[in-house]
């Protein structure tokens, strides 16, 4: 009986291990959007979306489609331990449907892409986010993204899919 119970502790703890990685992986990045959200009301931006979703190595790029108004914008996105290198760009509806270069990007080699830009007039705007490095243990990881802007009525349309 008492092996038994050892055995039933044992498979209980080993079971509920790979779930605590999980949801502090998740939570770990919760946190960094909380910061970046406390970072863009500091500098007076309009918290305008966020997602917090998952990259896989199958799925390694993602996309968000949003309309925004003349104003002034700052994009953040940044990924937890198991992603250290993972880059943005922002490209006019127009221009990546005609396969030309971003209007703005960031290739840095880190975790944390920043997109600083003016618009003029409403645009659409595809942005796409990838993975450039993974971790060597991993084969997944959670990233956050964040759209702020300095105008009343920023988004109007907002959706996201893999490549």
């Amino acid at each position: 009986m008492k092996q038994t119970l050892i055995l039933a502790f044992l498979a209980i703890f080993f079971l509920t291990i790979p779930l605590a990685s999980f949801a502090s992986r998740r939570s770990d990045v919760e946190d960094l959007l909380d910061y970046w959200i406390q970072y863009a009301d500091d500098e007076n931006y309009e918290v305008l979306d966020t997602d917090i979703d998952m990259l896989t190595q199958d799925e390694a790029d993602i996309y968000y489609t949003i309309t925004l108004d003349p104003g002034s914008y700052a994009f953040v996105a940044q990924t937890g331990d198991d992603i250290p290198n993972i880059d943005m760009a922002a490209f006019y509806e127009d221009d990546y449907n005609n396969g030309d270069d971003p209007f703005v990007e960031d290739t840095f080699d880190d975790n944390y892409p920043v997109l600083e830009f003016d618009l003029d007039r409403t645009e659409t705007i595809i942005v796409e986010l990838w993975v450039v490095d993974w971790a060597r243990r991993s084969e997944d990881g959670y990233y956050c993204i964040l759209f702020s802007g300095d105008v009343e009525n920023g988004s109007d349309d907002n959706r996201h899919g893999g490549k």
